[in-house]
């Protein structure tokens, strides 16, 4: 069942997705979801942290059933006296809720071909979660438009 962002199968993806991840792991992504931050086949550092020591812009890594995803925190949010996460992978138009029990981690670094690449530059994560929130909330005004239109037509 591999998914967006997914990791392959190693000792550190078995301790990440049983939550008992004391150190760091490196694994190599299997798809283009994270895209162009992250490319298919480039390998990623995890370092483990709850929901909570995750900033807005951090590549997050959490489960998804039996597999794991690399996407971008884009929001926290609090309703209800309980707490949301919304993430989305950069290439992606559109994003989704999860809880914050399934955040296994975050990804400090990512080593493609020829460099390696940190990914603890808060500036430059705050910047890529900005376009992804502005990415989601055009495509969620047009799907608010298409409903709009749909029912003007239907209703005449």
């Amino acid at each position: 069942m591999a998914t967006e962002g997914a990791f392959t199968e190693s000792e550190g993806f078995a301790s990440l997705l049983a939550g008992g991840l004391e150190g760091m792991v490196s694994l190599r992504v299997l798809s283009g979801s994270m895209s162009p931050a992250i490319e298919t086949g480039d390998l990623v550092s995890i370092a483990p942290c709850s929901w909570k020591e995750c900033r807005t812009g951090d590549i997050i890594v959490f489960k998804r059933g039996y597999t794991l995803v690399s996407h971008r925190l884009l929001l926290k949010i609090r309703f209800g006296g309980r707490a949301f996460l919304f993430q989305a992978g950069d290439a992606m138009s559109r994003g989704e809720l999860i809880e914050p029990e399934s955040i296994v981690g975050r990804c400090t670094e990512v080593r493609k071909k020829n460099a390696s690449v940190s990914l603890e530059n808060a500036r430059v994560n705050a910047k890529w979660a900005r376009r992804g929130r502005q990415r989601i909330m055009t495509r969620l005004v047009k799907d608010i438009v298409k409903c709009a239109l749909k029912k003007t037509v239907t209703s005449r």
